[in-house]
């Protein structure tokens, strides 16, 4: 990111203090932002073949649900926006996973689409929807469990660091990597 922006306060500060509809305030941030953005978008996004959302589009599918919310968001610092945008591209291929498992329960034919992860693992873009209701469920499991999902979902779908999930999260590296380690063989476990 641009440490630039992300470690200035008064531009966070005059963002916080912004009482706009979305629209202007996620332009502004998503200039300063762009690049960012789309790495984590083409990161989420990289594919072997037959892809049917390209990442700059993702971002900016992204950016259009962004706008339209019903309410002004309250952006506080560069991770959150990061954060929001993040479940919001979860939340678009949530909504394409189930159109293609609707399309192939239909008959349709329908080429696999792979997600890669931070750490090179691949999955299948329409286990997204196991995974979704997976940390959910976990999210559930009091504060313990909230806070695993939230450590699984910051670094499978925002492609944020250990470092970047501990300053977003409040918590210690060391708690972020405990989360990470029994989150992920929760969510294991729950797939298989």
């Amino acid at each position: 990111m641009d440490d630039r922006i992300s470690s200035d306060p008064t531009f966070w500060a005059e963002i916080a203090a912004l009482r706009l509809p979305n629209e202007p305030t996620i332009k502004v941030i998503v200039d300063h932002l762009y690049e960012d953005l789309r790495r984590m978008a083409h990161r989420i996004m990289a594919s072997d073949g037959g892809r049917t959302l390209q990442p700059t589009a993702l971002l900016h599918d992204a950016y259009r649900r962004l706008q339209a919310a019903a309410e002004p968001i309250r952006f506080q610092n560069s991770e959150h926006v990061m954060r929001l945008f993040a479940r919001t591209m979860r939340r678009i291929l949530i909504d394409e996973a189930k159109k293609r498992r609707t399309m192939r329960r239909s008959g349709t034919s329908v080429p696999p689409t792979w997600i890669v992860f931070r750490d090179d693992s691949q999955l299948e873009l329409e286990l997204i929807v196991d995974i979704d209701l997976a940390l959910k469920e976990l999210g559930r499991k009091g504060e313990r469990g909230k806070r695993q999902a939230d450590v699984l979902e910051l670094v499978l779908f925002s492609n944020a660091t250990q470092q970047d999930v501990a300053r977003e999260l409040g918590i210690s590296l060391r708690q972020v990597e405990r989360d990470w380690s029994d989150g992920r063989f929760w969510l294991a476990k729950q797939l298989h």
